[in-house]
């Protein structure tokens, strides 16, 4: 193997584990120059993180090796189980084939409607002048939305509660529990013990609406009952797959969205195109599968938020030698990838931290790619360009204060983005 650079300024037993966790996005662009592979401590267990497009692909395409993400399951299982995106290898394809199905196109199309009177509802609450919780309001509607649309029933207000309670919990041990070794997840400390209970609270809330669901026979092709009727799954496999729905279809498309209102108030000369297209394409009539399919501005828009604002880390495990280019890495290495510093490398996007919609997107990941695209990629920018336009027909959003990114999960969050709402 070739020499490995590795990152200064290692500690004893905890390694790079403390300026990972407390300003993750600095830490990972700081690697950038350092070498093609950066080896990290994460306390005694190295990690050899990718820093070029190149290497970058070849590990998610799977070109560089066959790469499993056992250490991740494990530090999540009590939350996720067997999830579609904890798996790998042949379990991982064979679920990704069932899952599939309810993805398709045809499927996303039909649930435009709903997608766009939950929007409309929303946004029709607010009056000019309110300040508005955009955070919070955009994580509700995308629950409703996944609620309704994905799984072909609603969510009660309890249930709600305890998402909103539960999860933003959960996500925020998620990086801790990946950066510790496995033998500090299983401590009974109050870290472990909170994650614990949020993800048994999380699961519990979906385990009446898959009873419900069974009890009920096939529905109208949603997607719960296209894993238990036409995938096959068990009930506890099914409630693995809308946890893990709860994450990607929930909470990264209310961040996206967040970051798209608090990018066009900044960007006056976006927003106005923007409005130009909205009030082209939808005039006073409704939201429809074709229009939002027509509306090119707003794709991209939201295909910059999520350039400039995507998952900071993903790490893998080396189930076969990996090979990343002039460095052999055995098996059982651990691998990062890290889309936030790939989409921050000024070589391969200039001026990576101005938001800029007309740039080029060549390299850009938000959804992985290979074997561990996101099948959900389709309904997420179709949910987002549907609450982006319901937004933006009515209303301007100015900022109420000023607005950080954190990492919560591995998703990039606006912290606390309060916002004034102004008729258009």
């Amino acid at each position: 193997m070739n020499t490995v650079t590795t990152m200064p300024h290692r500690l004893p037993l905890v390694g790079h584990g403390l300026p990972l966790l407390r300003r993750p996005l600095r830490f990972v662009t700081s690697l950038r120059g350092r070498g093609d592979v950066v080896r990290i401590h994460l306390g005694r267990l190295p990690v050899y993180v990718v820093t070029t497009p190149e290497l970058t692909h070849r590990v998610l395409t799977g070109a560089a090796g066959e790469f499993t993400r056992d250490d991740v399951a494990d530090a999540v299982r009590a939350m996720f189980g067997r999830a579609l995106a904890t798996l790998a290898g042949e379990e991982h394809l064979r679920r990704r084939r069932l899952v599939a199905p309810a993805m398709r196109a045809a499927r996303i199309r039909q649930h435009v409607p709903t997608m766009a009177r939950l929007a409309d509802q929303r946004v029709r609450s607010w009056r000019d002048g309110d300040r508005v919780a955009v955070d919070t309001e955009l994580f509700e509607l995308s629950l409703a939305t996944l609620a309704t649309t994905l799984l072909g029933a609603g969510i009660g207000p309890t249930a709600v509660a305890e998402i909103r309670r539960w999860l933003p919990v959960a996500l925020a041990e998620i990086p801790r529990r990946l950066l510790l070794p496995r033998r500090l997840r299983q401590l009974p400390t109050t870290a472990n013990r909170r994650f614990a209970t949020a993800a048994f609270r999380l699961r519990q809330v979906f385990h009446p609406v898959v009873t419900q669901r069974r009890a009920a026979g096939p529905g109208d092709g949603n997607l719960l009952s296209a894993l238990l009727f036409e995938a096959g799954l068990s009930d506890d496999e099914a409630v693995d797959e809308l946890v893990g729905l709860l994450v990607a279809g929930v909470d990264t498309p209310a961040a996206a969205v967040g970051w798209v209102m608090h990018e066009l108030a900044a960007h006056p000369d976006f927003e106005a195109r923007v409005h130009a297209e909205v009030d082209a394409m939808l005039g006073d009539g409704p939201l429809t599968a074709d229009t939002v399919a027509g509306l090119r501005m707003t794709g991209l828009v939201i295909t910059e938020a999520l350039r400039k604002y995507p998952a900071w880390i993903n790490l893998l495990q080396a189930a076969t030698e990996a090979d990343l280019g002039t460095v052999r890495l055995p098996p059982g290495s651990t691998v990062a990838v890290s889309p936030h510093l790939l989409h921050h490398d000024p070589e391969v996007f200039p001026r990576p931290g101005v938001f800029d919609a007309d740039r080029s997107f060549a390299g850009s990941l938000p959804f992985s790619t290979g074997v561990r695209k996101c099948p959900g990629e389709p309904f997420a920018l179709t949910e987002m360009a549907v609450q982006v336009a319901a937004i933006t027909r009515r209303w301007r959003l100015r900022p109420a204060g000023p607005v950080r990114p954190v990492a919560r999960g591995v998703v990039v969050h606006p912290h606390r983005l309060v916002m004034v709402a102004r008729n258009r």
